[in-house]
C-alpha cells in the first residue's frame, strides 16, 4: 500500500487538486505534488517537499530528475535561500560517488556560486554513503543471503 501526502486547503478547487494527483498517482505520476497548484503552500514547503520525496529511495532518482528538468517552476515558488536547496534536497537519498559529483555540477549550471556550499555538502554526504556502501556490501549481501537462507 502507497501513501501520498496532499496538503489541501479545503476549497472546491483544493478537492479537484486531490482527484487530479490520485490519478497521476495511479498512472505512476507520482511526484504531480512537487509543485504546488497555487500560492497556497507556504514557500518553505516547496523548498521541503523534493527531500521528502526523496528520502524514500525508490523514488530518489525520479524525483531528482523531476526536479532538474523543472527547476524553473518550484523555484519561482520559494525564497532565494530555498532554491539552494531544491535539487540538493531531491539528490540527498543517493549513495553513488557519481551522483555527488553530477549534483555539483547540475547546481552550479543552475545556481551559480551561490549554489555551490548546499551541493558540496550534500555531495559530501553522498560520497560517504558510497564508500560506506563499498566497504560494507559483501558483508551485508552476505548477511542478508543468511538470513533468508535460513530455516523458521
Amino acid at each position: 500500500m502507497a501513501s501520498v501526502f496532499l496538503p489541501c486547503e479545503g476549497t472546491s478547487n483544493a478537492l479537484l487538486a486531490v482527484r487530479h494527483s490520485v490519478d497521476a498517482f495511479r498512472r505512476g505520476d507520482v511526484l504531480i505534488g512537487l509543485l504546488p497548484l497555487g500560492d497556497a503552500i507556504p514557500k518553505h514547503l516547496v523548498s521541503w517537499r523534493p527531500g521528502l520525496v526523496a528520502e524514500n529511495l525508490t523514488h530518489g532518482a525520479m524525483t531528482y530528475a523531476f526536479v532538474l528538468d523543472n527547476f524553473d517552476a518550484p523555484s519561482r515558488k520559494t525564497s532565494e535561500q530555498g532554491r539552494l536547496y531544491l535539487l540538493s534536497g531531491a539528490a540527498s537519498g543517493f549513495n553513488e560517488s557519481a551522483r555527488a559529483a553530477a549534483l555539483i555540477a547540475y547546481q552550479a549550471r543552475l545556481l551559480g556560486d551561490s549554489g555551490e556550499k548546499t551541493a558540496k555538502e550534500t555531495a559530501a554526504a553522498i560520497d560517504l554513503r558510497s564508500r560506506i556502501r563499498t566497504r560494507d556490501g559483501a558483508s551485508l549481501a552476505e548477511s542478508l543471503a543468511r538470513s533468508t537462507t535460513r530455516e523458521r
